[in-house]
């Protein structure tokens, strides 16, 4: 009678089934998950949202990673078609690396062909006239195409 007891108040657990104490409950309390204890979750009970989240955790995580791995991809594809010299075998953190590198370099880039510019349109005696000129192209641009896009239905 005593082992039985004892066995009574022992938790079950199954190899197969991790949470099987939370589905089923332990010998102590089978009700444990019964009444108002089912909107709360306790030791004994947790709620349905924590083993919703719980099971949604891991194909969050997948979909995480597969967003992060086409990402790479991307990244080594833009890397490897700026650099034909460059081989095709890169781990992630050679994609990351040369990635900073690359747009270091388009940045700077960037800013010397800015600087050109300035240098262009300010060192002409044409250059104010040169940029209203492309304003009034711009401006005449737009227009055109506003203007298309009222029409829009007649094409």
């Amino acid at each position: 009678m005593l082992t039985q007891q004892n066995n009574k108040n022992q938790q079950i657990n199954h190899p197969q089934i991790p949470d099987f104490n939370i589905f089923f409950g332990n010998r102590r309390g089978l009700n444990a998950c019964s009444g108002a204890n089912r909107r709360s979750p306790t030791p004994d009970c947790p709620s349905f949202e924590h083993l919703e989240r719980k099971q949604k955790k891991p194909i969050m995580e997948r979909k995480r990673r597969a967003r992060l791995n086409a990402c790479f991809e991307r990244l080594k594809e833009i890397l490897l078609s700026s650099d034909t010299q460059q081989s095709s075998k890169l781990e992630k953190a050679d994609v990351l690396e040369k990635t900073v590198i690359f747009v270091r370099h388009l940045q700077q880039e960037h800013s010397l062909l800015r600087q050109h510019l300035n240098q262009l349109l300010a060192g002409t005696e044409n250059g104010q006239q040169f940029q209203k000129g492309v304003s009034i192209a711009i401006a005449a641009t737009n227009e055109l195409l506003a203007g298309l896009q009222a029409n829009k239905e007649f094409f």
